[in-house]
């Protein structure tokens, strides 16, 4: 499901592979470490292979789900940049396509770091990412990626097929992706988490028209110091798709369904009735 995003990386230079920390190291010439969607936690032995990795000024990408988030070791990594998960889900009353869980974020920090624009993002079941204000030094800095509107609440669980109903007390905005830069010893250090591995499915990709995949290729190409970052853009391909929102939905579901239908039914009937009359 990943075919177009992996084509993209190709063409921009980067070389993504399988590593196994259990009887190796990090190797010297990687530029980074992506952790995608694990589902069980990592050893012992290799959190302190990555955690010796970062302090020497490396990279880590993680993106959670939220229902495994009980990864000790990961989470104590997370720890060490001062993040720490919400195993709630997120909703948005305005901002989703769909479904409101379907989260269309606020990147305009992101867009700002990296000079992109003209382009949405979505992510859907996201979990809300804290920063751990106790835990915060004059050795961290945040840039808060991704973010849901004023308007986002938490939910344990979903009912079958329902989008209302939910306890919406607690809304408000909530991060959904951490930018976090550490230095340690002179080593400058990131920690980039993102609180949904289906931002980079395929189809939540076409959702925002490309704009997943343009954010993901900006922030690798920074992270890993590539200054050709404006290259590659231009050769994401997506899949066409019409996007829209309820409104718009509800709009043309009703023009459709109803009042087309309709409009023919009675000029029917009005030229039955002429010719009658005749």
């Amino acid at each position: 499901p990943y075919t177009t995003l992996f084509r993209s990386i190709e063409l921009d230079n980067v070389g993504i592979s399988e590593l196994s920390l259990i009887s190796s190291s990090v190797p010297d010439d990687a530029s980074g470490i992506i952790i995608y969607d694990p589902y069980t936690d990592i050893s012992d032995q290799e959190c302190t292979k990555i955690r010796n990795y970062l302090s020497g000024g490396g990279t880590l990408i993680l993106l959670t789900d939220t229902e495994y988030l009980d990864l000790p070791n990961i989470m104590s990594l997370a720890a060490d940049y001062g993040l720490e998960a919400e195993q709630t889900y997120l909703c948005e009353t305005t901002k989703y396509i769909g479904q409101i869980y379907m989260i269309v974020a606020d990147s305009s920090d992101a867009s700002t770091a990296l000079g992109i624009s003209g382009y949405s993002v979505v992510l859907p079941l996201a979990h809300p990412i804290k920063i751990n204000e106790d835990a915060q030094t004059s050795a961290l800095a945040y840039l808060e990626f991704f973010k849901t509107s004023e308007n986002a609440y938490t939910v344990e669980e979903f009912s079958d097929g329902e989008n209302d109903g939910y306890d919406r007390s607690d809304a408000g905005t909530r991060d959904i992706g951490v930018l976090a830069t550490a230095e340690t010893d002179g080593n400058v250090s990131h920690f980039l988490w993102i609180s949904s591995p289906g931002y980079l499915s395929e189809e939540i990709n076409s959702y925002s028209v490309g704009g997943n995949y343009v954010y993901f290729l900006a922030m690798l190409e920074q992270l890993t110091g590539k200054i050709n970052s404006l290259a590659p853009i231009s050769k994401i391909m997506v899949e066409p798709s019409l996007i829209m929102n309820s409104a718009q939905t509800y709009f043309w579901t009703v023009f459709l369904c109803v009042a087309l239908p309709s409009a023919f039914i009675i000029a029917g009937a009005i030229v039955i009735r002429k010719r009658r009359q005749r």
